[in-house]
């Protein structure tokens, strides 16, 4: 009888027992049950990775009660110890880094890893044909990548891995073989228009920032100026475009005029006459040009981050496209309509030309404006 109710007692007595954690300080969390479930952290294989982290202490934060967040979503099974959640404010392009946090944490889809997954695929390596193919193989020991890394530039390390990643997913997934030359070329190419894309951001407030202009001024020494404004004309229907490029002596280089029918509205006509404008100075090669017109809106809006689900929105990426592709060393500025007159002029002057004209010459209606403005 006393035998049967000490047992009872004891179980009961068992069952409700809690150890407290305290400080963590003497609470070793690869061997003793401090967990909720009664259980310790499973051991991993790499626990020499987690360096200094063994007691319950060391998942806290200094001089809190709260635990590390960071360093508790790194004892994910796989991974590499560290700060992984900064390479989100890191300044590089954002597929490169995603790619870096799947290679620090060990998730990066290669046919080793998918095979310790249970799918049944090849485990060598599809780009050398030599060796399996797991993260460290794919990214450095393969000979093709090795290639790859001699010839990338410095700057260009970080994005040479997504390049390279990028070739063995082409290689596996449609069976294309890409060239050294052309990884390299592509790392390169993603760095410059993530750099230009951020340049188009950083613009936007020194463009706010500047004085408003009420004259024309020469542009700086080995650039040229392109000046573009949008007239609209209810009588006829018509959007007529003007756009007027001049060197840094203020001499008349070339002028266009366009017109489009039906009209549109505003904001839409000079968004056109803009992307009309950067499409006439790409076709002519002259890359370091900056760009002027009137309508404020449509520079903020350039500059800014709002997107348009619309006409507008899709012109506005299309100008984007260009200015980052080709035009890289660009400007484009809001400036007053006394500042913009020849342009004004040459607009209203496109209804008795041809859908499209371009001069060599300096058209009549303008040519006391370019001449004053040259002095």
């Amino acid at each position: 009888m006393y035998g049967g109710v000490f047992g009872v007692q004891k179980s009961l007595v068992k069952g409700g027992c809690r150890s407290i954690i305290g400080t963590g300080e003497n609470i070793n969390i690869w061997e003793q049950n401090w967990l909720k479930e009664g259980m310790p952290l499973t051991t991993p294989s790499n626990i020499q990775l987690f360096g200094d982290i063994k007691r319950v202490k060391d998942l806290m934060m200094i001089n809190s009660k709260s635990r590390d967040l960071d360093k508790i979503r790194y004892q994910d099974r796989h991974g590499v110890s560290g700060q992984w959640n900064n390479i989100w404010h890191a300044k590089i392009p954002p597929k490169v880094k995603n790619l870096i946090r799947r290679i620090g944490r060990d998730i990066l889809p290669t046919r080793k890893k998918l095979i310790s997954r249970g799918v049944q695929c090849p485990v060598h390596c599809d780009v050398c044909n030599d060796g399996d193919e797991d993260s460290i193989h794919v990214l450095f020991t393969c000979t093709r990548s090795n290639q790859c890394w001699q010839r990338a530039g410095l700057w260009s390390h970080i994005s040479a891995a997504w390049g390279i990643w990028k070739r063995r997913n082409n290689k596996v997934w449609d069976n294309i073989t890409d060239f050294d030359q052309i990884v390299v070329e592509r790392a390169k190419h993603l760095i410059t228009s993530w750099r230009n894309a951020q340049q188009i951001r950083q613009s936007a407030n020194i463009a706010q920032s500047s004085p408003q202009q009420t004259i024309w001024i020469k542009p700086r020494h080995g650039r040229y100026k392109c000046n573009v404004d949008a007239s609209f004309s209810q009588d006829r229907n018509k959007v007529e475009l003007g756009m007027c490029l001049r060197d840094e002596h203020g001499k008349f280089v070339a002028a266009r005029t366009e017109w489009i029918k039906p009209i549109v509205e505003v904001e839409i006509g000079e968004a056109i006459g803009l992307l009309h404008a950067l499409k006439w100075v790409e076709e002519m090669q002259l890359h370091n040009t900056d760009f002027e017109m009137d309508y404020k809106k449509i520079v903020d809006s350039l500059y800014g981050k709002r997107t348009y689900l619309s006409d507008l929105g899709s012109i506005f990426n299309d100008c984007r496209t260009i200015l980052a592709s080709n035009l890289v060393n660009f400007d484009v500025k809001f400036i007053r309509r006394q500042a913009n007159e020849v342009v004004h002029r040459l607009a209203g002057a496109t209804t008795s030309l041809t859908s499209f004209h371009n001069f060599i010459t300096i058209p009549t209606c303008i040519y006391n404006i370019i001449i004053n403005e040259m002095r």
